[in-house]
């Protein structure tokens, strides 16, 4: 275990933590047939991610520009040996849509792993897991539908919705 300091708070790096994080924040999708992790947050939190690339051992950092600046930095964990050592770490403490989608990217790497030799069909069925790996939890309309049960349920003085 690891403490970490981030969030102007000090907190407990463990399997749950980073599991409960990624399930907020991470991406599991396969770019060319490649397993790809990444999980990208704005330059202030940049430490949060290094303390989670010490937590699991792997990975790389790179930063992203947006008109010049640096906006955001990203930790990616890529290819089958690397994704499957995640996998691994993460196991049985995904939860909610982000677990169906890790479920699915998992599949796909241990699909890789066992292949030698790629055919048409092994590339078709690894794009067949890409929709399940990336799909949004909801659509706009959804978010809308559950925001307005909840404004209303908790009776709000005013509609949040309407104030951003």
């Amino acid at each position: 275990m690891l403490v970490i300091r981030a969030l102007g708070m000090s907190m407990l790096m463990n399997k749950d933590f980073l599991a409960g994080f990624i399930c907020g924040e991470g991406c599991f999708t396969f770019l060319k047939n490649y397993p790809v992790f990444s999980l990208t947050l704005g330059v202030d939190d940049m430490e949060l991610l290094f303390n989670i690339k010490k937590f699991v051992g792997f990975g790389n950092i790179g930063l992203q520009k947006l008109k010049g600046d640096y906006k955001s930095c990203c930790f990616r964990v890529s290819g089958v040996s690397k994704c499957l050592r995640l996998a691994k770490i993460l196991e049985g403490n995904m939860q909610g849509v982000k677990s169906e989608q890790f479920l699915k990217w998992n599949e796909g790497i241990l699909f890789l792993k066992s292949k030698k030799v790629f055919g048409k069909k092994d590339f078709v069925y690894i794009n067949s897991l890409k929709p399940a790996a990336n799909k949004r939890a909801v659509n706009n309309k959804e978010v809308e539908r559950i925001f307005s049960f909840f404004s209303e349920s908790i009776c709000c003085p005013y509609n949040l919705y309407d104030k951003y």
